[in-house]
């Protein structure tokens, strides 16, 4: 191994030596056969980088040194090289940006003293090399209405573009002849992925791709002689070539006031983190703050109106709406917010449960906000946050807006059913059509329940434990959830299953309702047996349309809240029994259903198999005295495919009706099945 090393070494030697002398194409037959000794040796390409450049191939050059640094982004002579390659080119801002970061990398004082030096020339040359944003410019073509140029610079802005001057023009770009330019800047670049990096080398910002979203708005608003009505320059150095022809000395104008915009922009405060996002309006930063940490929010030129409503929902509906962060300080373009370490990004698992878990805090903030005059009009999951000590919190007020004419109810109010189609206010800037129904889907996905239905859990508003039945019921639910069991629900308010008591909603593990949405059976005046009913949740949700319930589990601390909710509810239908189904005759369970039964009409034995020894004649008892069963397959996959082939022994018809148990955030690893004799 070391005969190699020495022999790659002499090999770049007498390559380098060759490149120094100019000696380009012996140099470049050296670096072919060192290539098929070595490959991907990342010296090469730091010389292949530089052969390129000293033959003019700037853009070979690049390539090169672009695949070196994708094995060692922090290669010193690699960024080096980049970061002149770039100044040969006029690219002085990334030239700029590279000498910066080699300057973070190495500790050799010629190599800083030499950087330093080339750092203030390139500042005499662009004095905007330190900006963070990047320039673009949108050129209208000849024959576009001016309704249509106003429609793209409202849109640019929209998506966070800062228009810098507006000017009529008579130019050719891309071979169109151009009536008007729009001079953009953008305070948040994205930076491009490698392989599109790789694919289109001249583009700048990621951003640039935004053009097609603008074309499809156009084509839609306009018919298509507005998708084809205006180019974009692919960087900030065609940009400024073409801003230096429209404008000359008058450039200056537009490049003080950048300046001026970047010191507006940027923190005085040390910055720890910024926070991922759009950054249409605003940047989110993680700074220090008196001695804590805190959240600033900074907003771009002309979003004026969206940080006064950030403003009045932090400084004064906070004071009234818990739910909403109170402002530490504010300035003419900030506001200054508390820092709570969200727990909702752990994972998708967490997010769900803990939402689940708070659907009604989130309906109270929703019908506080109602009560109060105003809707948020962004009203989706990722607005919410939660800490253990200051529970749930919404953010994102830039939509805020009061109602002119209040709807007249809760389950009324727009964030519940989407803004009305003549809302001419302000709405969040959106590719597609319908927001709310997008909006819906995602709550579905993370608790369950659309708008509409979070709504009606809220109706009457959060429990206040005013209520000695309900603190009974709720006493007796707790002590259930001491069992131990992995289905006792202890993470939950009612446990198990969520349960109406007189009207409030509270949210167990899983859901009744959710549980039967997509079930099509008619349970009026039915007699319904369920067996392991735990606290009775599936028979109290159907209370109101079923003749008669009997719910049958082995413990006697579920059957006991059981009994607690019939009575709170008033629901003289519904019967519960202590039964242990491994341990008792199956057949006295017939005894059970009361002298004036005519029959079960559906058994339910819902998420009950994996838990008994006996469950194959537990399948067969409930056949003998029944036509259907409703039936939730529980455990692994293949203890539940052998749960099916016992159905499929005694019924007819088993058809599945949900693949997943998705009312349920903790685990969705159950199947729902129909079985009908």
């Amino acid at each position: 191994m070391e005969d190699l090393a020495v022999k790659q070494k002499r090999f770049k030697e007498k390559i380098e030596m060759l490149v120094n002398q100019n000696k380009l194409l012996e140099a470049r037959q050296l670096v072919e056969a060192y290539d098929q000794m070595v490959p991907e040796d990342i010296d090469i390409y730091a010389i292949k980088g530089v052969m390129a450049m000293m033959e003019g191939n700037m853009k070979e050059g690049l390539a090169a040194i672009e695949k070196g640094l994708q094995i060692d982004p922090d290669h010193i002579d690699l960024l080096y090289n980049k970061a002149y390659l770039y100044t040969q080119v006029g690219e002085y801002k990334q030239s700029y940006g590279t000498y910066k970061r080699v300057l973070e990398l190495t500790d050799e004082q010629p190599l800083r003293q030499e950087i330093n030096q080339k750092l203030k020339q390139i500042e005499k040359i662009d004095r905007s090399v330190h900006f963070t944003g990047k320039l673009s410019l949108l050129a209208a073509v000849q024959g576009t209405p001016g309704a249509v140029i106003d429609f793209m610079a409202e849109w640019l802005s929209e998506f966070g573009f800062t228009l810098l001057k507006s000017i009529a023009a008579d130019v050719t770009l891309d071979t169109k002849r151009i009536k008007n330019c729009l001079i953009l800047y953008d305070l948040n670049p994205q930076q491009m992925q490698p392989a599109y990096r790789k694919k289109y080398p001249d583009i700048d910002n990621a951003r640039y791709f935004l053009r097609e979203s603008l074309q499809k708005v156009l084509l839609e608003q306009f018919g298509k002689e507005g998708a084809d009505c205006f180019c974009y320059t692919k960087n900030e150095r065609e940009a400024k070539q073409i801003m230096d022809i429209l404008l000359g000395e008058k450039k200056q104008a537009v490049l003080n006031r950048m300046q001026a915009i970047e010191e507006a922009y940027s923190t005085q405060y040390p910055v720890l983190r910024l926070f991922d996002g759009f950054k249409h309006r605003a940047k989110i930063e993680l700074v220090r703050y008196k001695g804590g940490l805190a959240v600033k929010k900074t907003f771009k030129p002309g979003n004026e109106k969206y940080l006064e409503r950030e403003k009045f929902a932090c400084g004064t509906l906070s004071k009234t709406i818990p739910y909403i962060p109170p402002m530490l300080d504010c300035g003419k373009n900030y506001i200054m917010m508390p820092y709570y370490k969200n727990v909702l990004d752990k994972s998708l698992k967490v997010k769900k449960r803990i939402l689940v878990t708070h659907i009604m805090d989130i309906a109270d903030f929703l019908k506080r906000l109602y009560e109060a005059g105003y809707f948020h009009a962004d009203m989706h999951p990722g607005n919410f946050i939660y800490t253990k000590q200051e529970g749930l919190k919404v953010i994102d007020f830039e939509y805020l807006q009061p109602y002119e004419k209040k709807p007249a109810t809760f389950a009324q109010s727009w964030d519940i059913v989407g803004c009305p189609k003549d809302f001419q206010g302000d709405r969040p800037n959106y590719v597609g059509k319908n927001l709310h129904q997008v909006y819906d889907r995602l709550w579905v996905k993370h608790t369950g329940y659309n708008l509409g239905q979070i709504a009606q859990l809220g109706a009457r508003g959060k429990y206040e434990m005013d209520d000695p039945e309900i603190n009974k019921a709720l006493e007796l639910l707790h002590d259930a959830k001491k069992s131990g069991k992995s289905y006792n629900g202890c993470l939950y308010e009612s446990a198990y299953h969520s349960l109406t008591l007189k009207g409030y909603y509270f949210r167990g593990q899983r859901e009744p309702n959710l549980r039967l949405q997509n079930f099509g059976y008619d349970f009026s005046q039915k007699t319904v047996l369920d067996l392991g009913c735990n606290a009775g949740g599936m028979l109290h949700a159907l209370a109101h349309k079923i003749k008669r319930g009997i719910g049958l589990d082995y413990d006697f601390r579920l059957i006991r809240a059981a009994n607690a909710i019939k009575a709170v509810n008033q629901c003289p239908n519904l019967y519960f029994y202590q039964f242990d189904l491994e341990k008792e005759d199956l057949a006295s369970v017939k005894k059970l259903l009361g002298p004036e039964s005519h029959g079960v009409d559906i058994c339910f034995l819902l998420s009950i198999c994996v838990w008994i020894k006996n469950w194959r004649q537990v399948i067969a008892f409930i056949a003998s005295i029944s036509n259907h069963l409703l039936f939730e397959a529980n455990g692994t996959p293949g203890q539940q495919r052998q749960q099916i082939q016992e159905l499929e022994r005694h019924f007819y018809h088993v058809d599945l009706i949900e693949k997943e148990s998705l009312d349920d955030p903790n685990s969705s690893q159950r199947q729902l099945i129909f079985c009908r004799s």
